[in-house]
This record gives C-alpha cells, sequence and structure tokens, in this order.
C-alpha cells in the first residue's frame, strides 16, 4: 500500500509545554526537540495522482524542475557539511542522484509527455524492480536498494508538482506527517519552509533524514504509532515534541497560550 504523508501548515514556537487534547498511550519519540502549531495537508503519491489525474500534459515547467532540484541539492549539501559519519555518507551519497544528467534527463521527459504520471510512475517502477536484481541472499543491498527506490518515487511526485503549476505541495511554515521520514521529502519541506516533522514510524535518530531535519533546526517526533488512524487533514494539531505529544483540535485556551508564546 503506498505511504501516506500529511503536511501541516504551523506557527513555529519555543518555550513550555502545551495543555491539550492528548492521545495517551502513544510511544512517541523526540529525536529533535520544538513545539508547533497547524492544520494538516495531504501530499499524494503517485498512486493517488494516477487515480485523479485527467489534466494531460503537464503545464511548462522544466524551468521549476530545475529550480526544484537545485533546492534539495542546497538543503543536502548543506545537511552533510553540518554532518559526520554514515549520516553524512548517507546523504551524499543519495545527492549524487540528482547530479545523474540522465536520470535528470528522464525526469524532465516524464514530467513533459502527454500523460506525465504514468511516465513517470514507469521511471519509479523501473527503479522499483532494481532491487529484485541484487545478488541473491544479499539482503543489506537488497534493502538499501529498495530504499532507494522509494526516494524515486518521492522524487517522482516532487518533480511533478514543480511541473504541473498547481500550488506548491508544502506551503511555508509546514510540519510533515508521514509514515516513515525519507530524504528527499525532508528535503523538499525543509526547502519550502516546513518547521517540524512527525513520524509514524520509528526513526533512526543518526540515519540521514534525521540529520537533515537536525540541521535544519526544526522538531521531529517520531513512533508516533497509529497517527494515521486519528489525524485528518483540516485538523488543528499542537505538535510537542520535547514532551513528546501530539494534540488534535485542542481546545481554545491552548491555541491561544500556543500563539502568545510564539510572539
Amino acid at each position: 500500500m503506498p505511504k501516506r504523508v500529511l503536511f501541516l501548515s504551523v506557527i513555529l514556537a519555543s518555550g513550555p509545554a502545551f495543555v491539550g487534547h492528548a492521545f495517551a498511550g502513544m510511544i512517541n519519540a523526540p529525536i529533535v526537540g520544538g513545539t508547533a502549531m497547524g492544520r494538516a495537508e495531504v501530499l499524494p503519491t503517485l498512486a493517488a495522482l494516477a487515480r485523479t489525474d485527467a489534466s494531460g500534459a503537464a503545464a511548462p515547467g522544466a524551468n521549476n524542475l530545475e529550480a526544484t532540484l537545485h533546492r534539495l541539492r542546497v538543503v543536502l549539501r548543506r545537511a552533510a557539511e553540518a554532518t559526520a559519519g554514515p549520516a553524512a555518507r548517507e546523504i551524499l551519497s543519495l545527492s549524487l542522484i540528482l547530479e545523474d544528467e540522465r536520470f535528470r534527463g528522464r525526469l524532465a521527459e516524464a514530467c513533459a509527455a502527454s500523460a506525465p504520471i504514468k511516465m513517470l510512475s514507469e521511471l519509479a517502477r523501473a527503479y522499483a524492480r532494481v532491487p529484485f536484481s541484487a545478488a541473491s541472499g544479499d539482503e543489506a543491498t537488497a534493502e538499501l536498494l529498495g530504499a532507494r527506490a522509494a526516494e524515486i518515487e518521492d522524487l517522482c511526485v516532487l518533480a511533478h508538482a514543480a511541473t504541473a503549476g498547481t500550488r506548491p505541495l508544502v506551503r511555508a511554515g509546514a510540519i510533515l506527517v508521514s509514515e516513515d521520514l525519507r530524504l528527499f521529502s525532508t528535503a523538499y519541506a525543509i526547502a519550502a519552509g516546513a518547521s517540524g516533522f512527525v513520524v509514524d514510524d520509528d526513526v533512526d535518530a543518526d540515519g540521514g533524514p534525521a540529520a537533515l531535519v537536525r540541521a535544519a533546526g526544526r522538531p521531529l517526533l517520531a513512533s508516533a504509532s497509529g497517527v494515521f488512524s486519528w489525524l485528518h487533514p483540516g485538523d488543528l494539531v499542537v505538535v510537542d515534541a520535547d514532551a513528546g505529544l501530539v494534540r488534535v483540535n485542542p481546545p481554545a485556551t491552548t491555541v491561544a497560550s500556543f500563539r502568545s508564546a510564539a510572539r
């Protein structure tokens, strides 16, 4: 099943935890501290785009695509420079995809096609088949290539958004809420001005995606198990990564306290 991703428009604040409707029993792991508040938006997967697309070719947007790829490279480079060890190597390794002229050409051709979603999906599937060609029994290599294929699909979604002439997938001041945390979508959100991250699954605190968030100085809350069962687009949410809490539709007093502290 395709992974779902949400974005929340937010106001970022520092200070004490805020009282609101918190979900008890959640095992939330603060990775990077901070507090944020906002409403949910949804970032589509390629599969979701394929179900809803009826627009034909994407609007002319080669310059927009190159600008998006450039912003990704800038965020990744800055994070790699601020990070050391395996996380830095992970970031630099993925950055090589953005320097691959052949891949960038295929990405641009897919976006400019008469059926861009179909062509982008085929491009993503081509990379998704790579893990199955890994050496038999080499589980570590297959896992790595599988993760790389997921990154390519994310990049295809971002490329389509850059060339389709629609509003940006992430507005300035957003919190990415996702089932897991990957590098390209994280870098894209940071470049767009995202203010924090909430993840349903566990996140490696020493991994590349966490390093991106840390370098950007954004709060990151992981292991928010079941977040998609109770968080819906449009909900007002307060995220307190310091306390490990996510509050949905808090009372007006909580909202007022948060906004007061944000000033």
